[in-house]
């Protein structure tokens, strides 16, 4: 079994031996094309395993042009190749193999489009597929042209045919793809020419329009399609000329092998048998073989060096996405360097063969350190001189003017009348550790020639640094990082950051700094978005302070849930950045908040029902109350088990989802108890459980058992009884019931009888109008018929009397007895009269009261009488005075008759004098009966002049 590695060897010598003869007959013919566009991406390495990888995990392509002299191909050359290379190559062509889906019988079509997507992605030995991640945060319009600059290197057997061709597609995959998606392509036919080993190719794809979202990949691919070489053809078709003479040629060479003892030799002869095992078992085939050959003897992509960086030029400003720890200064022609990109197409140049030029960058705001230092330079430069020395160029990191570092490359030779402008890299190795700049100072950068360099006659070489243009992106490159003079340290509350809606997360941080310093707190915007401003509030105290050197400070941050709604658990977590930021350095702090279950503080209420008193032998159903009281407004679930001491119980529900906050769940709870229990009370127990975190409460209620009921305990009486008497031998468990029968027939028997008894009348008293109203001077004359409904001649005793206002009335009857026979009638005259005392609403009301002789029973009936126009008629008459004739100041007396003309007496009369309007004297109280008079005399002394009299009777 061969090892790995003696495996690689033999398999690139197999190769070597195969187009040994074939290759012999390519040329090499190179030539550069300067590269345009709004971003231009270079192709690196396919080989070279250290190269950035995308997302997936395919070569990142530079955004910078290579500094390397010596071209890369694809496929790799096979003399002064490497070796390893080559090999790579190989497996690249086995793997190939399995693109042919042909191989695995029908696919659906949706599945075979989905491989076809993938086999973008996997190694291919004519196919080169590198990549750009957009890491930005915005959509970017691609719209344009899309330019793939491509160099290649024709060897003679494409020069004979003419028939290889270029493909050339762009590819995009988003976080929503499944698989890469083709979003154009073309495919051109490789011109060459004899004269020419290396060819510059522009293949536009146009009109790409493209929204390129952050988290996308876009794939540039170029693919070799080699077309069938005569050679080839003749090789390994069995009847041509060319195959009988290898195969002699073969089996000698194989005799001359296996003679010579070299062990090299022997490994070639291993590997053959190693290939036709191989064959066998995995069905390559000659033609396969065939096409491999083809493509080694064919176009090759020549890539990755000074003279020949093919690349691809898009219609979008790009992001450095190989050097993302890096911060970029390109120079510009007001002499200063800053991470502007230019974006001119017109370029500056300065002449170093004049002297040496600088140039300033920003200045720090704060401590910085900074390493990794290199700077990248456009440099054209000739030479006329006829003995030629070595020019070297001189590069000088500055710090504020003074010196950190030097860096210095010799440029490449040039031929005569010739010149040369090619990207040169200057890295500062003395750099070895990081460097800290302090605030406020400048990073400056001196270029020029080095003190070796002879420009001083007529002939002597020409140097120019090119710079500030898309194509002359001329700059330093440094790796810079922040200082730790700055540390901060918190703790929070809750400690994991989880709260309740309207909750709030304090974050207590610990400041520190080694270096005196002005310090600001805040929180950085990019974390801390407009959404989650309506969500969150963040509250810092202080949000600056100064520290001494070895001093600290406590920060107190605070976050606050805005929303107080049951969504708000919903809405995810707040992950904010807040920056420490002070002159000499900064950091930072991760503040976590989020509204979660877990900080919910589960509680519920069980209300108890009140006590009962329970029959034996009867249920009762007790409701329970649970209340949700749960912190956070959470809803909750709950399940519920009830027990009793000595009864059984069955409850609904046995569980409830969703409850929400201050909802009330009620809980049914039925207990049974027994006919036959000597219990007299019993303890009911509610457990009810939270689903949420578990917790469990139990609501309890007692209750008393009452015994049997007094129909219980007649029917025992009953049951005793039947027994005794035989009913329950006849019967069994019904005598019981059958004796109760027998009495209740025997009581109901007798009730009738009494009832009948009770219910039966002796006498009957018949009075058609029982009310009359009469006037005071009139009588009520009632006739009241009394019936005998009995069989016999029966005797009755008749009396009245007043029940109202009696001596103002008074009644009478024409008979107190009578004798009436079976089923007859006598009519009875009662008559009702009044005084002359009569008030105008006065009443009475006379009972007739008529007694069987011989029975206690008595029968009565009510009679009312009341007064009909009743009023007061009062008159003054017969008026006198004596004396007839008066004198002033002589007492004077009027007399004179007040009458009642009127049905009812006067009561509470009031009799006024008045001489000429002023009352003189008064008599109070006085009654006259109805039809009667009053004589009232009024004394009362004369005054000066005539005497008018009135008389007020009220």
């Amino acid at each position: 079994m061969l090892s790995k590695k003696r495996l690689t060897t033999v398999i690139s010598t197999i190769f070597v031996l195969i187009v040994l003869l074939l290759s012999t007959f390519s040329m090499y013919i190179v030539q550069a094309d300067p590269v345009t566009g709004k971003t231009t991406f270079y192709f690196v390495d396919m080989f070279d395993e250290t190269q950035p990888r995308s997302s997936l995990d395919v070569p990142l392509m530079s955004t910078l042009p290579s500094t390397n002299s010596t071209d890369l191909f694809y496929p790799p050359k096979i003399f002064d190749g490497d070796t390893e290379q080559l090999t790579m190559w190989f497996y690249m062509w086995a793997l190939s193999l399995f693109e042919n889906l042909e191989e695995f019988g029908d696919i659906p079509g949706d599945i075979s489009d989905l491989l076809d997507g993938y086999m973008i992605l996997l190694p291919n030995p004519l196919r080169i597929v590198q990549a750009y991640d957009y890491m930005g945060n915005e959509t970017v319009n691609i719209s344009g042209d899309v330019s793939f600059n491509i160099f290649t290197r024709s060897k003679l057997s494409s020069k004979i045919n003419k028939n290889d061709n270029l493909k050339v597609s762009l590819y995009a995959m988003d976080e929503n793809s499944f698989f890469p998606v083709e979003i154009t392509n073309k495919t051109i036919n490789i011109p060459s020419k004899y004269q020419e080993k290396i060819s510059p190719m522009t293949i536009l794809l146009k009109d790409v329009n493209y929204k390129l979202r952050p988290g996308t990949s876009l794939l540039f691919a170029v693919e070799l399609i080699p077309g069938e070489k005569h050679l080839t053809k003749m090789i390994f078709d069995n009847d041509s000329i060319l195959r009988t003479l290898i195969d002699p040629f073969t089996t000698l060479i194989t005799s001359f092998i296996n003679n010579s003892g070299n062990e090299d030799l022997e490994l070639i002869l291993e590997l053959l048998d190693l290939l036709n095992e191989m064959s066998g078992e995995f069905n390559i085939t000659t033609d396969q073989i065939a096409v491999v050959i083809d493509s080694l003897i064919s176009t090759s992509l020549v890539y990755g060096s000074q003279s020949h960086p093919s690349s691809v030029s898009v219609p979008f400003i790009a992001g450095n996405t190989d050097r993302e720890d890096f911060l970029t200064y390109y120079l510009h022609s007001d002499k200063t360097m800053d991470i502007t990109s230019p974006a001119s197409s017109e370029h500056s140049t300065v002449s170093l063969t004049s002297g040496a030029a600088s140039w300033s960058g920003p200045v720090l705001t704060r401590n910085k350190l900074i390493s990794d230092v290199s700077a990248f330079l456009y440099i054209e430069h000739s030479d006329y001189r006829l003995i030629k020395t070595p020019i070297s160029v001189e590069v000088t990191l500055l710090s504020n003017g003074q010196e950190l570092a030097k860096s210095t490359q010799t440029l490449s030779k040039t031929k005569l009348f010739e010149s040369s402008l090619l990207a040169y890299q200057f890295t500062f190795d003395t750099i070895i550790n990081q460097i800290e700049l302090d605030y406020g100072t400048k990073l400056g950068l001196r270029i020029s020639l080095s003190s070796s360099t002879n420009g001083s006659s007529l002939l002597g070489p020409s140097v120019s640094l090119y710079y500030d243009s898309l194509q002359y992106l001329s700059f330093i490159s440094f790796r810079i990082s922040e200082t730790d003079h700055i540390a901060v340290k918190g703790v929070s509350e809750p400690f994991n950051g989880k709260i309740i809606p309207g909750g709030i997360v304090t974050y207590t941080l610990n400041v520190t700094s080694e270096l005196s310093d002005n310090i600001t707190v805040s929180v950085r915007d990019s974390t801390f978005s407009s959404d989650e401003k309506e969500q969150w509030k963040i509250d810092i105290v202080p949000t600056s302070f100064t520290v001494n050197a070895n001093g600290e400070k406590t920060v107190t941050v605070k976050a606050t849930s805005l929303d107080r709604t049951l969504e708000a658990y919903t809405k995810g977590p707040l992950r904010a950045i807040v920056d420490i930021i002070g002159l000499t350095g900064i950091t930072s702090f991760s503040l976590y908040a989020e509204v979660h279950p877990d900080a919910v503080t589960y509680d519920f209420i069980v209300r108890n029902p009140h006590e009962k008193e329970i029959v034996h032998g009867t249920s009762v159903v007790y409701t329970f109350e649970v209340i949700n009281n749960n912190s956070g407004i959470y809803p909750d679930g709950y399940i519920f088990t009830a027990t009793s001491e000595n009864f059984n119980v069955t409850i609904s529900p046995l569980t409830v989802n969703d409850v929400a906050f201050q909802e009330t769940i009620f809980v049914n709870v039925t207990m049974n108890v027994s006919k036959n229990t000597d219990v007299r009370d019993d303890t009911l127990t509610l457990t009810v459980k939270s689903k949420g975190k578990g917790l469990e409460k139990i609501g309890m209620v007692n209750s008393t058992i009452i015994g049997a009921t007094v129909f219980e305990n007649i029917y025992d009486y009953f049951d005793s009884l039947a027994g005794n008497i035989g009913l329950k031998d006849a019967f069994g468990s019904y005598g019981a019931y059958l004796l109760i029968a027998i009495l209740l027939m025997v009581l109901f028997f007798i009730i009738l009888l009494m009832v009948l008894l009770l219910t039966t009348r002796f006498a009957e008293i018949i009075c058609t109008d029982r009310v009359k109203e009469i006037l005071p001077t009139e009588q009520a004359i009632f006739e009241v018929t009394i019936r005998n409904p009995t069989k016999k001649t029966r005797s009755y005793l008749l009396d009245i009397e007043l029940s109202e206002n009696e001596g103002k009335w008074k009644a009478t009857m024409d008979r107190n007895n009578l004798e009436i026979p079976p089923r007859q009638s006598r009519n009875v005259v009662v008559i009702v009269s009044s005084s002359d005392v009569i008030d105008a609403d006065d009443w009475t009301q006379v009972t007739m009261y008529v007694t069987p002789e011989g029975r206690r029973s008595c029968y009565s009936l009510d009679l009312l009488t009341s007064v009909k126009d009743g009023s007061e008629d009062l008159l003054i008459d017969n008026v006198y005075h004596w004396p007839r004739r008066f004198i002033p100041s002589q007492k004077v007396q009027t007399s004179f008759k007040l009458r009642n003309k009127g049905y009812i007496q006067a009561k509470n009369v009031k009799v006024s004098l008045y001489i000429n309007g002023e009352q003189k004297n008064k008599v109070e109280d006085v009654v006259i009966p109805a039809g009667g008079y009053a004589d009232i005399t009024l004394p009362w002394i004369a005054g000066k002049g005539k005497q008018e009299l009135h008389l007020v009777v009220s």
